[in-house]
């Protein structure tokens, strides 16, 4: 599995990680998208 990195700039809340993260699961190819910051 090939691990890349998204960097998104003015995010502040988990909430908008939670929903960037099942955004991105949605699109074909991603298994898994976890969002740290």
């Amino acid at each position: 599995m090939q691990i890349s990195t998204l960097k998104i700039e003015g995010m502040m809340c988990s909430g908008c990680g939670e929903i960037i993260e099942r955004a991105a699961e949605k699109i074909p190819g991603i298994e898994k998208c976890t969002v740290e910051f």
